[in-house]
């Protein structure tokens, strides 16, 4: 466990029940309330993940502005965080609503749902667990979707990226208000972030090239372990992905 974590309610909490919950087979929740709406390893997993890509970001240079509570989840969990670093802004996302550009006016360079095409449908949205916009102050703009999933690297490659790619890439588009068109141009990574039987610091999507590899282009697409006991590899390819976005924003 980190130094931050130590010093981290929610990040202490976080640990404990999912060590209860491995040693005992069922979860075992504290008084905290928002643990009340943690209903499976996944959501722990979920919140796990955003903590630590938050921490991740503060490791790396990245000021914290400004935090939004979540409206279910209560006051110790984020549903935005607006961070600085140089003349860039990023504000992380958890958990948000990519609605179709025909359900609501999207603004300038907002990403939209570009698969859903029916307004009045029940699900007619997209709901990734965690979006990045880095804004640069000469007015660029790109985006990374991460989706954490509580599965096997054997199940990451066959089915979740796959899905993820379909939904997050090919399903989301970012509207260009000036020029009233969509480009997928401003999506600059799509991540899938697992626990299980991790055997690869990156899971490379088809035959593209690998994160680390010099150079490599834009979208990163594809997968990284992350666990409590190694987080090295989810370290390393966020910076290494952070960087080469930062890069792009000049």
């Amino acid at each position: 466990m980190t130094p931050y974590a130590r010093t981290s309610k929610v990040y202490r909490s976080l640990y404990s029940h999912l060590a209860n919950w491995y040693e005992l087979g069922a979860p075992s929740f504290g008084a905290n309330h928002f643990l009340m709406k943690l209903k499976s390893l996944s959501k722990i997993y979920e919140l796990y993940s955003l903590f630590h890509l938050i921490e991740q970001m503060l490791s790396t240079g990245w000021e914290g502005l400004q935090i939004k509570t979540h409206p279910e989840l209560g006051e110790y969990i984020p549903q935005e965080i607006i961070l600085k670093r140089g003349d860039v802004v990023a504000t992380v996302f958890y958990e948000p609503i990519i609605k179709p550009l025909n359900a609501y006016t999207a603004g300038h360079l907002d990403l939209v749902d570009v698969a859903h095409r029916k307004p009045n449908a029940d699900y007619n949205y997209w709901n990734p667990d965690y979006v990045i916009r880095l804004d640069a102050a000469n007015g660029k703009t790109k985006y990374l979707i991460l989706d954490a999933k509580y599965s096997t690297e054997s199940w990451i490659r066959s089915t979740h990226l796959p899905e993820v790619i379909d939904k997050y890439y090919w399903g989301m588009s970012v509207h260009n208000a000036a020029k009233k068109s969509y480009s997928n141009d401003p999506i600059a990574a799509i991540l899938v972030i697992y626990p299980l039987g991790v055997n690869s610091a990156f899971i490379r999507h088809g035959r593209r090239t690998s994160v680390g590899n010099k150079p490599y282009p834009l979208p990163v697409i594809g997968a990284t372990g992350l666990t409590i006991d190694a987080d090295h590899a989810f370290n390393r390819v966020m910076s290494e992905i952070i960087e080469k976005v930062l890069s792009t924003l000049n």
